[in-house]
């Protein structure tokens, strides 16, 4: 009984965390040009990734900042894996949850608006992908 308590307690915190912050996790690797002219490349991994394996993938030269942005819902915390958003397949017909994508939007402009005002971002040029659902989302 009291692991069950303390197992409902922590998930709880979890989220009221979750809510409360507004934010994502993320990487970043800035760029030691500041400038209006340095790109900003804000990236999403895919359903199961993280922000840190995605930032381990490949390496931008240093005159562009990169953010990786961890997706709000785990999906196993054994794996470390996240996801953007639940979905499911039926029938050949694949569903999303809407309230997920929005929600994950709206973290998702909330991070990068307080990380370019707390690391003072100038760039002029900033560009926003990902890959699978990452690339939903920033779509």
């Amino acid at each position: 009984m009291t692991k069950h308590l303390t197992l409902l307690l922590f998930i709880g915190l979890a989220f009221w965390s979750c809510e409360e912050s507004h934010l994502l996790n993320y990487e970043i690797r800035l760029s030691e040009d500041n400038s209006e002219d340095t790109p900003l490349i804000i990236l999403l991994h895919g359903y199961g990734g993280n922000a840190k394996s995605y930032s381990q993938k490949g390496d931008f030269n240093n005159g562009v900042s990169v953010i990786y942005l961890d997706a709000p819902y785990t999906m196993n915390p054994l794996s470390g894996g996240n996801k953007w958003y639940d979905f499911k397949i039926e029938n050949g017909d694949t569903t999303s949850n809407q309230n997920q994508i929005k929600e994950s939007i709206q973290l998702v402009l909330n991070t990068i608006k307080k990380v370019i005002k707390e690391k003072k971002i100038k760039s002029n040029h900033v560009f926003i992908g990902g890959h699978s659902q990452g690339g939903i989302i920033s779509y």
